[in-house]
């Protein structure tokens, strides 16, 4: 380590030719820190992303922003082995991401259980003070909105107990299928932007839980919807600022 500090600073504190290993080091550090030990480029992608985000006009556009790796989402999409046959891959969507979640509190007795009033008190300042320090109007109503929406979705998904059942865990259908069972998301905007622009099957793991989450994002306001990947957004990047 003392000596991999040395070689880093040494680095970041010279001008070495472009393209050489001490140059790609130096560029690689100094695009992680400023002045203040916040990453210069976090801060651009923040600005970046924040901006994109306003931009989004329909739930459609909302669902493909959701693709991001930074970016929250309603439900988990990724390639893994298909239990029922394991010579195969196939897209399997899940109720959450490996990452962050699909909700700020991680779990849905955050959300209901009497006993954590406190938290979610907590969780509501939290998010009103992100806004605040954005600049954004109405900071506390936004995330009154924000946590309703996470509310809903906590409230849809399944408890422990139900995830540990691997049967259950288990829906193959096709892509078309798909669209009928969980209507309300934007499923191909969402598939494509993360590269799988016409899959022919899927493997749903939480089945019911995933078409809840998907009627109500269609049932959510796109300005709801955007206040959800905004503060997410900023909040996935806070290790890097």
């Amino acid at each position: 380590g003392v000596v991999l500090n040395e070689i880093i600073n040494d680095a970041a504190a010279s001008n070495p030719a472009q393209e050489t290993p001490a140059w790609r080091v130096a560029t690689l550090y100094r695009a992680y820190h400023s002045a203040d030990g916040a990453s210069l480029s976090a801060q651009e992608n923040v600005r970046a992303g924040l901006d994109e985000i306003r931009s989004l006009a329909t739930h459609y556009d909302v669902a493909r922003f959701m693709a991001d790796p930074f970016s929250n989402s309603i439900v988990g999409a990724y390639v893994w082995i298909d239990a029922g046959n394991p010579s195969r891959r196939e897209i399997t969507i899940d109720q959450e991401i490996y990452h962050q979640g699909a909700v700020g509190l991680r779990n849905k007795e955050a959300y209901l259980a009497e006993d954590k009033a406190e938290l979610r008190e907590a969780y509501r300042e939290y998010v009103t003070g992100v806004f605040e320090k954005l600049g954004y109007s109405s900071s506390a109503d936004r995330a009154d909105a924000i946590i309703a929406f996470e509310t809903a979705l906590a409230d849809g998904m399944w408890d422990q107990a139900q995830m540990r059942d691997r049967t259950l865990n288990y829906s193959p259908m096709t892509f078309e299928a798909l669209q009928d069972y969980a209507p309300g998301f934007e499923w191909r905007g969402f598939l494509d932007a993360m590269g799988a622009s016409n899959p022919q099957n899927v493997i749903l793991r939480q089945d019911t839980g995933v078409r809840e989450a998907a009627r109500i994002f269609g049932e959510t306001p796109v300005e709801v919807l955007k206040d959800y990947l905004a503060f997410h957004w900023v909040d996935n990047h806070w290790t890097y600022l």
